[in-house]
């Protein structure tokens, strides 16, 4: 429920909410962009501001599938209880623009490499997304790769051909002499994978999101590969990207001076090595969840971590327990959606003794009540690399430890930074009280009548679809009042209720 607020508390586009939206969502919400629509610029923020409402307070949006209350990572793209309170007062009072002269300006997305002398470019071919059905595509190129002498990667960067089609990359490094083969067998560019690039024996370098810059390792480490072996990007692309044409483009910096080895190994996996109530198989119309562990033999510093599963998995999560019995959190996705599986970085350096037990859990819905279940009705589902396979997989980017590990610094403490450094005070928007008084709408959701119950007698309410364009609205309402919703279009609504200047929203799902 969006809550009344007064006047002399006004949020506005300009000292605000353009702070918000540029820092928080424009990355992905650009002309150019993975998104579905653009939020560059007030009037499309506005016309989308009820959908924004929605999203952001179920925390669906900024993609951000780890709890950042289990643990916080560098660049965690996360809105602040405040910050959606924020929004949610701006468009309770109608979203003012405030003064246009004084809001910062658009990020722009037409610039140039930030690494701008690469020793090792890698040039993805030009690849047309064919017509896709249910699924959306993961495609693997590989590249030969050969250099003087063994080397260590210093850094990388994912130049996307098509920002509007690449939903995500990641990067392998393999010496399996298979990967020639599945790339034969495809005529077309490439060859298809999913979950990983189809081969074992594969080291992960890392890989890139919308809104991703460059990734430097720490001074004076890089990830150690073999002069001659195979780098494979996988890119992601979605359903809609049928037609589209893509050439994307990574960019690396080497050293073949004796940089400090960063290692990158699935620690927790699927293997009967690993798994503690294994084989991983979920049969049809069945939730389980599975354990994994592994004993650290000697002093290690982490990273990084990046969980791994396929469609039917719905949580994950990992930490260890040290040999003094103290639990170190490494990360906990209570919803996991693999179209937003990512690398986390951890914001300073984790130390784990010898004799650490590292633990992962998994839970598996293997029925119909699982969205992104592949088998309708539901099949028994193994271990595999195939769409309709599982995998449990825990990477973490690892070396041994080192003196003074425990002073480095990737990232301090603190909120996500903003679009050039713009800043608002959210303590000025949190004093308010609801002046309207309770107001209690039935059933919701609604297939026939509405219901609304007030404290205080309503001067003006409107219904509002999630495109903003009003459906109902009357005056001098309360305090009982009714909605006839049975011919209005499945979906969700607000309802907008105002006393005097004090302006209140709810939110109602129509349908059945």
């Amino acid at each position: 429920m969006i809550q009344g607020h007064s006047q002399d508390q006004e949020v506005s586009w300009s000292g605000e909410i353009a702070c918000l939206i540029y820092s928080h969502c424009s990355s992905c919400h650009n002309p150019g962009g993975i998104a579905p629509f653009s939020l560059l610029n007030y009037q499309e923020v506005y016309d989308y501001r009820f959908s924004i409402v929605d999203v952001i307070e179920r925390k669906y949006m900024p993609p951000w599938p780890a709890d950042p209350s289990y643990r916080h990572f560098q660049q965690e793209n996360v809105l602040s209880d405040e910050e959606i309170e924020m929004f949610k007062d701006w468009v309770a009072q109608d979203a003012p623009k405030g003064d246009v002269s004084q809001a910062p300006n658009p990020p722009s997305y037409d610039r140039g490499p930030v690494i701008e002398d690469p020793d090792l470019v890698l040039e993805l071919p030009v690849y047309k997304v064919p017509a896709l059905s249910d699924n959306d595509l993961y495609r693997c190129f590989a590249f030969d790769i050969d250099l003087p002498a063994d080397a260590f990667i210093t850094a990388f960067e994912v130049i996307p051909g098509n920002p509007a089609i690449v939903h995500h990359a990641l990067i392998y490094e393999s010496t399996n002499p298979q990967i020639d083969i599945l790339d034969a067998a495809d005529p077309e560019p490439g060859y298809t994978c999913f979950g990983g690039i189809g081969v074992a024996d594969v080291t992960g370098i890392g890989g890139w999101v919308p809104g991703s810059e460059a990734h430097y390792f720490p001074e004076g480490m890089g990830m150690k590969i073999p002069s001659k072996t195979k780098i494979v990007v996988q890119v992601h692309y979605p359903e809609y990207g049928a037609g589209e044409i893509d050439s994307s483009k990574v960019l690396f910096k080497l050293s073949y001076d004796n940089e400090r080895n960063i290692s990158s190994a699935p620690v927790l996996n699927h293997t009967v090595l690993s798994l503690t109530n294994g084989p991983l198989f979920i049969p049809a119309n069945t939730v389980k969840e599975f354990r994994n562990l592994f004993v650290v033999p000697v002093p290690v510093t982490i990273y990084s971590v990046t969980p791994h599963a396929h469609l039917i998995c719905e949580a994950m999560r990992s930490f260890g327990v040290t040999p003094s019995g103290d639990t170190i959190k490494f990360v906990d996705i209570p919803h996991w959606d693999f179209d937003w599986q990512k690398t986390y970085n951890f914001r300073h350096p984790i130390l784990l003794p010898a004799g650490t037990i590292m633990h992962g859990y998994a839970r598996y819905n293997n029925t119909s009540s699982n969205d992104h279940n592949p088998n309708i009705p539901p099949k028994d589902v193994g271990v595999g690399e195939a769409t309709t396979d599982e995998m449990m997989l825990f990477y973490f980017t690892w070396s041994e430890t080192e003196k003074g590990d425990e002073d480095i610094v990737f990232e301090e403490d603190g909120h996500y930074q903003h679009h050039e450094n713009c800043e608002y005070d959210l303590n000025t928007f949190l004093s308010h009280t609801n002046q309207i008084g309770d107001i209690q709408i039935y059933p919701n959701p609604a297939s026939c009548k509405l219901q609304i119950l007030s404290e205080k007698r309503i001067d003006k309410l409107v219904a509002i679809n999630a495109f903003g364009v009003p459906v109902l609205e009357d005056r001098n309402v309360g305090p009982q009042y009714k909605i006839d919703v049975s011919g209005w279009p499945s979906g969700v609504y607000w309802i907008k209720t105002n006393l005097g200047q004090i302006s209140e929203f709810n939110k109602i799902v129509v349908g059945q």
